[in-house]
């Protein structure tokens, strides 16, 4: 595609080149009747002769269009100038993330700014039911220091119009596959957990200063985010605090059900992960407890956050028991107008698209440890005392007839016993007479049921596999109290399914297709009514 700077394309004056690829050229254009210069992003002109990329583009440049938000790149107009497909956008001239990174990580309350501003776009984008497809460094403006603008939402979905097409484009820009998705490469449909994914890429990337998954060719990297786990980012960033690890493996699941359902809500959690201080003089406590989160990964959150505030307080020879000190109960910090901005926490709830604005905190009242708050010698609540009486004076009673009445009642109570005694003896006989081997009546207590025992039988743990090959997972299982299902799974998700009929013993096999290289490891679980095995794992190797 030839430069087209000093040319006109409609109204709009071409000066000069500011960025290429194989499909799109950008320029710096002036705009003589709003007396402003705009981006003009020109399109390949193969793209322009096909009529059905034509309809599709004015369908989709028209829904782009009427994105407004703080920190989505204004689109100013669209249309087609002979064989030239142009859109007009807002001009941005301060680079890209992707010229900030150069191969290094990025401070963390700036990682933090970012990705707060990009969830905000991305999350308003995906209420509109637009997926931006094609999320990556370049396609992030920078305004300044303090403002992102994400741009070409929607031109994945014009330019490729399929997944594989674009990767076997003559000149195509192997870029994106970097941060494409596992569902993207299976050609399955996208939602907003697709752009979740690729934003945790660059989060992985600001962070370590590297991408997690990096190939010489397309293919390595689709096997790579299908079947592989990235290094751990501490290993490479080891300043990094425990928390965030897990953030990011929630937003780099392989099961999209895994991930995040919304940036707004990975956005949260990195903000709480990177601006959790390595030390404080006093426990905080967030504006969500762990008691409100509202799931399991969210909870290691706030465990592996409250173990480095434990590990933070460990060398504290003032404060040996702060490690003892319960979450939910803590001092509270000094006022946030007084604390430098680099040590204030930061709440676990929605990012704010300020990242300018100094992070808040709310700390609850003071509560002393329990050990030592003296037990109280009158009721705890005022106003109110328990019904009590004070005992009367005991009082004598005699039978009548002074001591020969003493002597009827002692004669009576002995009566009484004999009879009773008499009539547990008969009530046994009869219960041994009932039958021969006829048990006492007891109460008994069913005891719970046994787990499972599971083995896998094979392939063997560690063997290599050939691509294509049908795998045969063999097992053997026992239960007390009979086998109810056997599952199959994979990164958490259930693959197949046999059920059981009752048997106390099983041996059987699941079929399952390695249809990709790489490490695959198979968990196979089996349950007796409610009670689940241990889980029994293989791991192979497919080439």
């Amino acid at each position: 595609m030839q430069d087209l700077s000093g040319t006109t394309i409609g109204q709009y004056e071409l000066h000069s080149l500011l960025g290429k690829g194989g499909m799109a050229m950008v320029y710096r254009a002036y705009q003589p009747s709003m007396e402003r210069f705009v981006a003009i992003k020109v399109l390949s002109p193969s793209l322009a002769s096909d009529a059905e990329f034509s309809a599709r583009f004015e369908r989709e440049a028209r829904i782009i269009a009427q994105l407004q938000h703080p920190h989505i790149l204004p689109v100013f107009d669209f249309g087609r100038v002979g064989s030239y497909t142009f859109l007009a956008m807002r001009l941005i001239e301060g680079g890209t993330l992707g010229d900030e990174l150069h191969g290094r990580p990025l401070p963390l309350a700036r990682v933090s700014q970012i990705t707060g501003q990009i969830a905000d776009a991305l999350d308003y984008a995906h209420r509109h039911g637009i997926v931006h497809r094609d999320l990556k460094p370049t396609n992030v403006l920078l305004e300044g220091r303090d403002r992102v603008f994400l741009t070409d939402f929607g031109i994945a979905k014009l330019i490729v119009g399929g997944v594989f097409t674009g990767l076997t484009a003559p000149n195509a820009v192997m870029g994106t596959p970097t941060y494409m998705a596992p569902e993207q490469w299976r050609s399955e449909p996208v939602d907003g957990r697709t752009d979740v994914y690729a934003l945790g890429v660059m989060v992985y990337q600001m962070l370590a200063g590297k991408v997690p998954f990096a190939a010489e060719t397309p293919h390595g990297l689709m096997y790579q985010h299908l079947d592989q786990q990235p290094t751990p980012v501490r290993q490479i960033n080891p300043a990094l605090p425990p928390a965030a690890e897990l953030v990011l493996r929630r937003a780099l699941a392989k099961d999209r059900r895994a991930r995040y359902g919304s940036a707004g809500d990975l956005a949260r959690d990195l903000d709480r992960a990177l601006n959790f201080p390595a030390r404080l003089p006093e426990q905080t406590v967030f504006d969500a407890p762990p008691e409100s989160l509202d799931s399991p990964l969210d909870a290691d959150l706030a465990d592996a956050l409250a173990e480095e505030d434990l590990l933070a307080h460990a060398d504290d020879a003032d404060q040996p028991d702060m490690a003892l000190t319960n979450r939910a109960v803590r001092p509270p910090l000094p006022p946030a107008e007084t604390m430098p901005p680099a040590r204030r926490a930061t709440p676990f709830g929605r990012h704010s698209p300020a990242a300018s604005s100094p992070p808040t905190y709310s700390a609850p009242p003071y509560q002393a440890p329990a050990q030592s708050v003296p037990r109280p010698s009158t009721p705890l609540i005022t106003g109110y005392a328990p019904p009590y009486r004070a005992p009367e004076p005991a009082r004598t009673v005699g039978p009548p007839g002074g001591g020969f009445g003493r002597l009827l009642t002692i004669a009576a109570v002995l009566i009484a016993a004999l009879i009773v005694m008499a009539g547990i003896v008969l009530i046994s006989a009869l219960l041994l007479d009932s039958g021969p081997g006829a048990p006492a009546a007891t109460a008994t207590i069913a005891a719970p049921a046994a787990r499972p025992l599971l083995t896998i039988t094979a392939p063997a743990n560690g063997a290599t596999l050939q691509l294509g090959s049908l795998v045969s997972v063999q097992f053997t299982v026992s239960a007390a109290d009979g086998i109810t299902r056997i599952e199959l799974r994979r990164f958490g998700q259930v693959l197949n399914t046999i059920e059981g009929s009752g048997e106390k013993a099983f041996q059987g096999w699941f079929a399952y297709s390695a249809n990709s290289t790489g490490t695959h490891e198979l968990t196979v679980i089996a349950y007796s009514g409610t009670q689940a095995s241990e889980p029994a794992q293989v791991t192979f190797f497919v080439q």
